[in-house]
C-alpha cells in the first residue's frame, strides 16, 4: 500500500470516529507539516460530507492532543472554522485521490442496500472540542475524549442520540418530537432546550439544566429537573439534585475548566477524562480536600503543578513507560 493510500485511510478512520489516539496524533501531526497536506486533508473531509450529509462537524483538527497552551482563545466556543470550500472542491481534487477516496468510503460504510438505517458516530479527539449540527438541527458541543451516535434512516419521529463522554446540547424545538439522550439505563428526554450531561463511563452521571426543563428517565420511573439544577445519578443508582451554578459545568466549551469548591476525587477524576490521563490518589486524604479555581488553556503539567501550590499535595509524575502508551501517569500525595 502506499504512503498516500495509507494516508487517504487513516483520514478516513479519524472521520468516522474509528481512530484511536496515536493515529490522531500521526493525522494531526502529518496536516500540520505542510499546507498541502492540509488542503487534501479538507477536500477529503468534503467528500465524506457528501457521502454522509447527517453530520456537521466543525473544527475536526484543533491542537495535537493535551497540547493546550497552543489552543487560542476563541476555540472552544466555534470561532475557529474551516473555510467553505464545497463549491471548489469537485474542481480541484486530484483524480487518483478522489477515486482513492471514494474507494475506501464505499469499502468502509455501513449503510447497506437492504437496510437504511445507520449508525453515524463522531468523536471528539483528546485535546481537543468539536462542534456538531445534528440533522434536525440541534447543536452539540462535545468534550475532550466524547463520542455520540445516531442513528440515520430510521423513524423520524423520534430524535435519539447515545452519549460516552460530555457534551453540552441546545435542542431545536419540536415538542411533537422528543429529542432523547441515552446514558447507560437512562434517558434525558427534552423538546426545546439548553442542557450539559456528564456521563463519563465508571464515573457518576451528571445532568445540569440551563435552560428550559427536562424529563429524566430512569428504571421507568419520572423526574424532572427545573431551570439551573442538577441532577446526579451515582453508580449505584442512587438519585440526587440541586440547585448548582451552571456556569461552572458548562465552561468548557469555552475553554475553561471551573471548580468551585469540589472535591479532590472528582477534580482528578474530571482532569483524567479531559487530558486522557491517569492520575492515582495515593492517600485517600486527598481526596476528601476541596479546592476552587478556573484554569484556562494551561496544559495538564500545568494545572498539577498549579494545584500544588494551592493545596497540601505532592503530586508525583511517572516518567517511565507506561502501559497505555502515551497516556501521563501522577500519583498523588499529602504534603508532610
Amino acid at each position: 500500500m502506499s504512503p498516500e493510500t495509507q494516508m487517504t485511510e487513516l483520514i478516513l478512520l479519524y472521520l468516522q470516529g474509528k481512530a484511536n489516539s496515536r493515529q490522531a496524533d500521526e493525522l494531526k501531526a502529518w496536516i500540520s507539516a505542510d499546507e498541502e497536506n492540509r488542503r487534501i486533508f479538507l477536500q477529503t473531509q468534503n467528500l465524506w460530507d457528501a457521502e454522509h450529509p447527517s453530520f456537521r462537524e466543525s473544527d475536526v483538527i484543533r491542537t495535537k492532543a493535551g497540547d493546550w497552551s497552543k489552543i487560542q482563545k476563541g476555540m472552544f466556543s466555534g470561532r475557529f472554522h474551516f473555510i467553505n470550500i464545497w463549491k471548489t472542491a469537485a474542481a480541484v481534487l486530484l483524480l487518483p485521490l478522489m477515486a482513492a477516496t471514494g474507494w475506501l468510503i464505499y469499502r468502509n460504510i455501513e449503510l447497506s442496500s437492504t437496510d437504511r438505517a445507520a449508525v453515524q458516530t463522531v468523536r471528539a479527539a483528546y485535546g481537543s472540542v468539536s462542534n456538531v449540527t445534528l440533522p434536525d438541527g440541534s447543536m452539540v458541543c462535545l468534550n475532550s475524549g466524547s463520542e455520540i451516535s445516531y442513528t440515520i434512516g430510521s423513524d423520524k419521529r423520534e430524535r435519539r442520540v447515545k452519549l460516552n463522554g460530555e457534551a453540552y446540547f441546545d435542542v431545536s424545538s419540536d415538542e411533537e418530537h422528543p429529542f432523547i439522550v441515552s446514558v447507560n439505563s437512562t434517558d434525558i428526554v427534552a423538546t426545546g432546550t439548553k442542557f450539559n450531561i456528564e456521563a463519563y463511563p465508571e464515573s457518576s452521571c451528571r445532568v445540569t439544566l440551563v435552560e428550559g426543563v427536562l424529563n429524566i428517565i430512569r428504571e421507568e420511573n419520572l423526574h424532572t429537573l427545573p431551570q439551573g439544577w442538577q441532577m446526579v445519578i451515582d453508580n449505584d443508582g442512587n438519585i440526587s439534585s440541586s440547585k448548582t451554578d451552571t456556569y461552572k459545568w458548562t465552561a468548557w466549551k469555552d475553554g475553561v475548566i471551573a471548580f468551585r469548591g469540589d472535591r479532590l476525587s472528582y477534580v482528578f477524576e474530571k482532569l483524567s477524562n479531559i487530558y486522557n490521563a491517569k492520575i492515582i490518589i495515593d492517600d485517600p486524604k486527598v481526596a476528601d480536600l476541596q479546592i476552587r479555581a478556573t484554569f484556562h488553556e494551561e496544559r495538564l503539567d500545568e494545572i498539577m503543578s498549579l494545584m500544588e501550590k494551592c493545596a497540601p499535595i505532592v503530586c508525583r509524575k511517572n516518567s517511565g513507560k507506561i502501559e497505555d502508551g502515551n497516556m501521563k501517569e501522577y500519583h498523588l500525595q499529602l504534603k508532610k
